[in-house]
């Protein structure tokens, strides 16, 4: 049999035969709880001592809630010594910080004692907002999957009426309403938290997928897959909870962000990620934004280079298929040397050395052992070589991109510098660096289109 204990934190409410309160549970906790003996009772102590059978009933007390409570529970003739079953705790007043350290030492030597806990909030640091006084114990504690309920008689009228609610319900909800807060914010979903609500932990864990994506710029998958569609239904799901009604501004706040980036489905890619870099820039991720106009850089190169010609289409494509098909060593077979290469050639022109995209087909694999070949750039035949190179070549001498040509350098620079941690810079002087390398890719990719075939050198 599992060992069970309510854990209870005594106050100072007296015995008073005038005055006993009715105490009742929740709609919802009604259903969970055993049936109360009575309705009326002086405090929750008597209430749990009388009702939980099963229960172990473990007190947590000061001074003063040790002789006061002793005190009540001799009134209703129960035999229960609080120090024997208890756990004492500083009670001055002054040193709260220490008075706290020592609860949640206390606590958690309680919860170690059993394998399922009730705790009862009802009468303990009344001073404190309750859900800060929750959060701070759920986040010390140990254990907190043992946690069952957490008992708060709710003052209906003052020493006449208690409701008794679970405030675990309620620390769900302000677990999400932080999540949600957070992740409107910067994408960030911070807390290990263990939703007992399963709509709420599906959000959370669909959120937290978005935000480790985001910011390892995993956006293709992102952007393409079934992830923010599901987070859209789960959102729609919340709203039509009647608990969720505040949150609706978090909630069409992210709702409205993302068809704003399902929209880049739209977008070319070099278009997306140019776009998903101004995003990146707006919640302080600064790093994330370089590293995706770098990209979107390579991305638009690639976009045009394509334009070219026939030949320069296929051979592109054919590269393609090879990624599709998981050619190894898949990171020189990916997407990043699409983009990487790409760049290259156009920033190079005729000093590039080497196969742009080089071809496995035409490798003689026969020669080597297959560990070898898997490392191995096979190339391209010399004579295609030369006239892929000679196609690239040929078309950005006749559109005069020098200018172009020296802003990949200094973007190139910049996200060197930042992605290998050597700034020394101010965030403020990178951010403005930043901006201007935005502003020079709309004036080369946006609207000059410098790539495209159809200017001529006076355009």
């Amino acid at each position: 049999m599992p060992k069970k204990a309510v854990i209870t934190i005594l106050g100072t409410i007296m015995y008073d035969d005038n005055n006993n309160a009715k105490y009742y549970y929740d709609e919802h906790l009604g259903d969970l709880m055993p049936k109360l003996n009575k309705d009326r009772y002086a405090n929750m102590l008597p209430l749990l001592l009388e009702n939980f059978d099963g229960y172990d009933i473990v007190s947590i007390y000061t001074e003063v809630s040790l002789q006061k409570q002793q005190e009540v529970i001799g009134h209703y003739e129960i035999d229960y010594d609080i120090a024997k079953n208890g756990l004492f705790i500083a009670s001055d007043s002054d040193k709260d910080k220490a008075g706290y350290k020592y609860f949640l030492n206390a606590l958690n030597e309680a919860i170690d004692e059993y394998d399922n806990v009730i705790m009862d909030m009802t009468h303990g640091f009344r001073h404190l907002p309750i859900l800060s006084m929750i959060d701070l114990i759920m986040q010390n504690i140990k254990d907190p999957n043992k946690i069952e309920h957490i008992l708060f008689a709710k003052e209906i009228s003052p020493r006449k009426e208690y409701e008794i609610i679970d405030l675990l319900e309620y620390l769900e909800l302000a677990n999400l309403s932080y999540a949600l807060s957070s992740f409107a914010k910067n994408y960030t979903i911070s807390g290990n938290f263990g939703f007992r609500n399963s709509d709420y932990q599906k959000l959370f864990d669909e959120l937290s997928s978005f935000s480790d994506n985001i910011l390892a710029n995993s956006l293709k998958p992102l952007i393409e897959g079934d992830l923010i569609g599901n987070i859209k239904d789960s959102l729609q799901k919340l709203v039509e909870d009647t608990d969720i009604r505040y949150f609706n501004g978090y909630i069409e706040d992210i709702k409205r962000h993302l068809d704003e980036i399902l929209q880049l489905r739209k977008e070319d890619e070099w278009m997306r990620t140019y776009r998903l870099s101004i995003v990146m820039a707006e919640r302080g991720y600064l790093l994330n934004a370089i590293t995706l106009l770098y990209e979107a850089t390579g991305l638009y190169c690639l976009y045009r280079i394509e334009s070219y010609s026939p030949k320069l289409k296929e051979h592109i494509d054919r590269f393609r298929g090879f990624i599709a098909q998981g050619r190894e060593p898949t990171y020189e077979f990916s997407n990043y040397t699409l983009s990487s290469q790409s760049r290259k050639i156009i920033k190079l022109g005729k000093a590039f050395r080497g196969d742009y995209l080089y071809n496995p087909e035409t490798a003689d694999w026969s020669k080597t052992d297959l560990n070898r070949a898997k490392r191995k750039r096979a190339p391209i035949p010399k004579q295609e070589s030369k006239e892929i190179k000679q196609c690239i070549v040929d078309m950005t001498d006749r559109l005069d991109i020098s200018s172009f040509r020296e802003y990949l350098g200094k973007l190139d620079a910049l996200r060197n510098n930042m992605a290998h941690g050597n700034s020394s810079v101010v965030v403020s002087e990178i951010n403005k660096e930043f901006q201007g390398a935005l502003e020079q890719f709309r004036h080369f990719c946006i609207t000059t289109d410098v790539l495209n075939s159809k200017r001529t050198n006076s355009a």
